[in-house]
C-alpha cells in the first residue's frame, strides 16, 4: 500500500472537518433541518471546499480514476505510536494512499448534504455520518493528544452549552492545510 506525504495542517484540517460534520449530522437526526442548514453558513462551507481543495491538488493520487474505498484499517498499537512520534518530527506526515481516498469521498458526500435543497433520508444522513466518524477515528490516532482534545471541542450544530466550544476558524487555517 503505497502512503502519501501530506503537510499536518492538511491531516488536522481533515480530523477537524469530519468530526464537526459528524457530530452535526448525529444531532440532525432529531432537529429541523432548515436550522441544520443556517448554522452551515458560508465559512463552513468555504473550510471544507478548501480542504476539498487540497485533496485535488494533490498530484500523486489521481482522484478521478481510483476506486472507491470501503472503510478503512485500524493502526496497530506499533503504527500507532510510530504515527505519532512521526507527528513530532517535522511538518509532514506519511498517511496511505486509501486513508485520503476515503477521506475524500467521506468529505465529498457530507459536503452534499449541507447543500440548500430537500432534506435527505434518515439512512443517508446516518451513513454519511457513520463514513466520517470512521475517518475521524483513523485520523485522530496520527495526532498528539493535545491538537486531538483541541479537535474534539470543534463547535457543531446543537453544541452543548455547558462547554467550551472552539470555532472552525479558529482550528483550520485555510491557507496553510
Amino acid at each position: 500500500m503505497a502512503s502519501v506525504r501530506i503537510p499536518k495542517s492538511f491531516l488536522y484540517a481533515i480530523l477537524v472537518v469530519s468530526r464537526q460534520l459528524a457530530l452535526s449530522l448525529d444531532r440532525s437526526l432529531f432537529d429541523d433541518w432548515g436550522a441544520f442548514l443556517d448554522f452551515f453558513g458560508d465559512r463552513e462551507r468555504e473550510t471544507y471546499l478548501a480542504v476539498l481543495n487540497r485533496f485535488s491538488q494533490m498530484d500523486e493520487i489521481d482522484f478521478d480514476h481510483t476506486s472507491e474505498v470501503h472503510g478503512l484499517k485500524d493502526l496497530t498499537l506499533i503504527s500507532r505510536i510510530w504515527s505519532r512520534a512521526c507527528f513530532f518530527a517535522g511538518e509532514h506526515v506519511w498517511l496511505p494512499r486509501n486513508d485520503l481516498i476515503f477521506a475524500r469521498s467521506a468529505l465529498q458526500s457530507g459536503l452534499q448534504l449541507i447543500e440548500p435543497g430537500a432534506r435527505p433520508t434518515d439512512s443517508e444522513i446516518t451513513n454519511t455520518r457513520m463514513r466520517l466518524s470512521e475517518c475521524e477515528a483513523v485520523f485522530e490516532q496520527r495526532v498528539t493528544a493535545n491538537a486531538l482534545r483541541r479537535a474534539q471541542a470543534v463547535e457543531h450544530f446543537n453544541s452543548s452549552l455547558h462547554f467550551e466550544h472552539i470555532p472552525i476558524d479558529d482550528l483550520v487555517d485555510i491557507e496553510s492545510c
